[in-house]
């Protein structure tokens, strides 16, 4: 996805919106188990990758797991969950 659909200008453009974070749960080391953990602890699944939408006070909208190398499904889950997100 980083290399496929996170690079498109019409994604990147969406991404704007958000502020970006991320977790890294893979590989060795004590803090990427903590990672996994936490991942699992809060948003219900490990799946890699795991695209998560927070409100600001931290409430869940909306979730993509795994692979997608579909540009406009991408983009059409962020337009979605922004818009869930930016609900009033």
């Amino acid at each position: 996805m980083e290399s496929s659909v996170l690079v498109d200008n019409r994604v990147l453009e969406e991404l704007d919106k958000f502020v970006l974070a991320e977790l890294y749960v893979d590989g060795p080391g004590e803090d990427k188990k903590a990672n996994a953990r936490l991942q699992v602890e809060k948003f219900g699944q490990s799946t890699q990758p795991l695209y998560v939408v927070l409100t600001p006070d931290g409430r869940e909208v909306a979730q993509l797991g795994g692979f997608t190398r579909s540009k406009a499904e991408f983009l059409g889950w962020l337009k979605q969950a922004y818009a869930k997100a930016t609900a009033h």
